[in-house]
């Protein structure tokens, strides 16, 4: 403190004793992470000092699962502070798979097996293997043919694999002009009367059988008194073979135009010659043919009939 004199200005000072702080308060509260504390400060002159603490807070952490976890890939779980909006994160455990099952049945050249696959993620595995059952073959056998070889065709029955073994070569027919033949006839019957059946064909020493080893075709020559025969090989048998056999006229006792036989030219006789001209009927054998024949050129026309009806008609005797 200072005095001064008031007449000559003289001055003296004296040291007063401190005055007493007046402190304000403020209570710092505490966070998460931060003590809180009381802070005292001087009003005069800013003199300031701190107690009262008081322990951090700590975080209060709450969480939820933001990303889903499943059985392919992890999930993620996020704490977040309520207080402060601190965060942290840790994985969430994938989930197990859900499998469906398919059970592949073995075959006969592949294993069976149950497959497992995920439905949610495709994720498959095989277990339960079964080996293969094997082929299950049924043969057949197809015999040769003189156009197609034989074997014996192996057949799975499960799946329809197949193979062929035991081949055997086409058939070969025997080639009638390339064996020993020997053709026959009947020589009962007249050119007229002979038919395919009275034929003989003999092969290599084996009687053949019309129809199914060979066909005949007659070429009948009256005016000469030849046939032609014409064998053809079937079946077993191929190629043709031809020969011609010579018939004798048999001789007759006859009477020119007595077709019928009765010993008379007649009514009968006319008409049977008409008849054979017009081809809607045949001679039954050599005696009529010779009979109807009556001027002798070798067949039976209208010349022939003309004669035989003008002979009934007139009464007159064939010469």
């Amino acid at each position: 403190m200072t005095y001064t004199c008031t007449r000559c200005g003289d001055t003296f000072t004296r040291t007063l004793p401190k005055t007493v702080h007046s402190y304000t308060d403020r209570v710092i509260d505490p966070t998460c992470t931060e003590k809180g504390y009381t802070v005292h400060t001087c009003t005069q002159c800013g003199d300031t000092y701190s107690d009262s603490e008081t322990a951090a807070l700590g975080h209060n952490y709450i969480s939820r699962v933001t990303t889903q976890p499943t059985c392919a890939k992890e999930g993620v779980e996020t704490f977040t502070c309520t207080r402060c909006g601190d965060t942290y994160t840790r994985p969430v455990a994938k989930t197990l798979h859900t499998y469906t099952d398919t059970v592949v049945e073995p075959d006969c050249t592949r294993t069976g097996y149950t497959e497992h696959t995920c439905t949610v993620c495709g994720s498959s595995y095989r277990s339960d293997y079964v080996p293969p059952i094997g082929h299950k073959y049924e043969v057949t056998t197809t015999a040769p043919t003189y156009d197609s070889e034989g074997y014996d065709e192996h057949i799975c029955s499960v799946c329809g694999d197949s193979y062929r073994d035991n081949i055997k070569p086409k058939l070969i027919r025997t080639n009638l002009s390339e064996s020993s033949v020997q053709l026959l006839i009947d020589e009962s019957k007249s050119l007229e009367e002979l038919t395919e059946n009275d034929i003989t064909v003999i092969v290599d020493g084996n009687t053949l059988t019309l129809g199914e080893d060979y066909t005949v075709t007659l070429e009948k020559d009256p005016e000469n008194g030849t046939v032609k025969v014409k064998i053809t090989g079937i079946g077993d048998y191929e190629g043709e073979l031809e020969e011609t056999f010579e018939f004798k006229k048999p001789q007759f006792d006859y009477i020119k135009g007595d077709i019928n036989r009765d010993g008379k030219v007649d009514t009968k006789d006319a008409m049977l010659a008409v008849a054979f001209a017009k081809k809607t009927q045949d001679p039954k054998d050599d005696y009529q043919q010779m009979a109807a024949d009556v001027n002798g050129d070798g067949r039976i026309d209208s010349r022939d009939a003309l004669i035989i009806v003008n002979a009934v008609k007139y009464k007159k005797t064939i010469v």
